[in-house]
């Protein structure tokens, strides 16, 4: 129950459809408690969740998007990139590192940019691919991850 006085007008300040005892903050439009999350670290919907339900594996995206590349290791360069989608408002850090897979347990960073470019390539050693890893604040887990593999012709 809200108590309100009859001679004071409760008003919709940002004109969202709920006045200032409904909604989180009555200067946003966008912020009410019918509003849809949207991946920023803020609470949209004012239920004291931030981003929750959020598809953030669908924000992000990495070309190539094929996973298998068949590259001629002495004479092809090899470009990855990773793309996150989310407003230049976001309250979010996103820190991007490639890691070159070495074996299923050894990885070492080889940038820590959105892109990587690399090659062409020496043929010595093995190598089992390329991680991608976009890490981003105030989220549990606090990364994504996407793995490249490659084939030397």
């Amino acid at each position: 129950m809200t108590l309100t006085n009859p001679l004071i007008p409760d008003l919709d300040e940002d004109g969202d459809g709920f006045r200032w005892f409904e909604d989180c903050d009555d200067n946003d439009s966008t912020v009410h408690p019918d509003a849809a999350e949207i991946w920023d670290g803020y609470d949209q919907n004012c239920n004291n969740l931030i981003d929750e339900l959020v598809n953030r594996a669908g924000q992000i995206s990495v070309i190539p998007t094929e996973i298998e590349i068949s590259l001629n290791a002495t004479s092809e360069s090899l470009y990855l990139q990773s793309f996150v989608n989310i407003s230049e408002d976001a309250n979010l850090e996103i820190e991007t590192t490639w890691k070159l897979a070495l074996n299923d347990n050894w990885t070492v960073v080889v940038s820590t940019d959105s892109w990587l470019s690399l090659g062409p390539f020496e043929c010595e050693g093995p190598l089992l691919g390329y991680l991608a890893e976009i890490c981003y604040t105030m989220e549990v887990p606090p990364c994504m991850k996407s793995l490249f593999h490659f084939r030397w012709l």
